[in-house]
């Protein structure tokens, strides 16, 4: 009778344990319920969902996951003492007060893991309306900068167009070699005109470098005002040589002081063939004539090109097409 009723006695005592510790845990699950976020919630904010900027969402996602390592570290060390515990054969309530500790733990994790996917979510559509806000900005940014590019590349063709008539009526007069000694040639690819920093900056110095030139040249003949013009002696004028009266054919055309160069070999890979568009010319030491063939290295050919004094015959892909 005695052993009987020391085994009821146990059960009973065990069994008001198991519902002490069960209303304790309800009694902290309210009280976490109640305040858990807001630890790591700025001020006056009481959910993830109310979080206002990215910058609030970041700060949140790094105070949790501070929290998420020491209450993973709290863990170890509760579950080392329950593991301490039971080889000690300690009592039910020494063991019920660890796992007490061990379950609080882990109630914290799942808490943890809940708000993190919360703030995460949050953070998505913030991000969101920002790329879109900033999206939305770009792109009236370049509508109007269309708009100025379109107005600008119209007024452009426009006058181009009125140099290309220009520039046939100084051929027509036959002043060719006079214009291209006077005026730089813009910048143009196969008769189009050619936009872009680089080449209006060559073409830029083209212009102040034969600026330059016709000044000095005025400058080495300085007229001589307020002295009395030298008598001229009569001439007879000489007969005209057949081509006065061909050069009075508005379709005659000067032609170049010698025969243009012909080149028969391809360019290998790395250089270019090209056609001068115009006389005078400079390269390697040679004065080059409209029609002259040469190759020269890629780099050279585009920028005779864009400065409008060459055109493009072959770029040099030969050598690659045969090692292949």
């Amino acid at each position: 009778m005695t052993s009987e009723r020391a085994t009821g006695e146990r059960d009973c005592s065990n069994t008001i344990f198991r519902l002490q510790r069960i209303y304790a845990i309800v009694l902290r699950t309210e009280v976490l319920q109640m305040g858990f976020f807001e630890r790591f919630l700025p001020n006056a904010v009481k959910s993830p969902e109310e979080l206002a900027t990215i910058v609030d969402c970041n700060s949140a996602l790094i105070a949790l996951r501070n929290e998420r390592v020491e209450n993973d570290a709290e863990r170890a060390q509760i579950t080392d003492r329950r593991q301490a515990a039971l080889e000690a054969d300690e009592s039910d309530a020494a063991l019920g007060k660890i796992d007490d500790q061990l379950d609080r733990s882990f109630l914290s994790s799942e808490r943890l893991d809940v708000l993190e996917r919360r703030i995460l979510d949050r953070l998505a559509t913030l991000q969101d309306d920002a790329r879109r806000e900033q999206l939305t900005l770009l792109e009236g940014e370049m509508r109007r900068v269309e708009n100025e590019l379109d107005a600008a590349m119209g007024a452009a063709a426009e006058v181009f167009d009125r140099y290309l008539t220009l520039a046939g009526q100084f051929d027509q007069c036959g002043f060719s070699e006079v214009a291209r000694s006077i005026f730089a040639v813009p910048p143009m690819i196969s008769g189009g005109l050619v936009c872009g920093k680089e080449p209006l900056e060559i073409w830029r110095r083209e212009r102040e470098r034969i600026s330059d030139m016709r000044a000095r040249s005025a400058a080495g003949q300085p007229l001589k005002l307020g002295h009395p013009a030298l008598p001229i002696a009569p001439v007879r004028p000489a007969p005209n040589p057949p081509e006065r009266a061909v050069m009075q054919d508005p379709s005659y055309r000067p032609g170049p002081s010698r025969a243009p160069q012909k080149v028969a070999e391809r360019p290998s890979y790395g250089f270019s063939k090209i056609v001068f568009l115009r006389s005078g010319v400079e390269l390697d030491g040679n004065l080059h004539v409209v029609g002259d063939e040469v190759i020269v290295g890629s780099d050279k050919a585009n920028d005779l090109m864009r400065t409008g004094a060459a055109d493009l015959i072959e770029r040099g892909l030969h050598d690659a097409e045969v090692a292949q």
